[in-house]
């Protein structure tokens, strides 16, 4: 059996991150790339437990619009926490992957 799981848009708005969270856990970019360990780690568990294949989609990016309404700052900074999102879950799959039993046996083979 096989889900496709997407964590949805990310809701960073003007107010979050930035000046609030310097020296707060140190960044926020850091607290995305926690948050996503703890939503791979958890996603792997419910995989275990129920004999599941579960697919990991990327947050999809906030269309571009104008610059004139003054929002774009923080759609900017959305889009930014969105890139890091993204990285930081395929950085995760791909160490899920790499120490897959399946790429272990392939490894060895070579």
């Amino acid at each position: 059996r096989t889900i496709l799981l997407t964590a949805g848009e990310i809701d960073c708005r003007e107010g979050m991150g930035g000046k609030r969270l310097e020296g707060y856990n140190e960044s926020c970019n850091e607290e995305v790339r926690k948050t996503v360990g703890a939503y791979v780690s958890s996603v792997k568990q419910i995989a275990k437990e129920h004999d599941l294949q579960i697919l990991l989609l990327p947050v999809a990016h906030h269309a571009y619009r104008s610059e004139k309404n003054g929002k774009a700052l923080g759609r900017a900074q959305r889009r930014e926490r969105m890139v890091v999102w993204n990285d930081a879950l395929r950085d995760e799959c791909s160490m899920i992957s790499d120490s897959s039993p399946e790429n272990a046996s392939r490894d060895s083979s070579l």
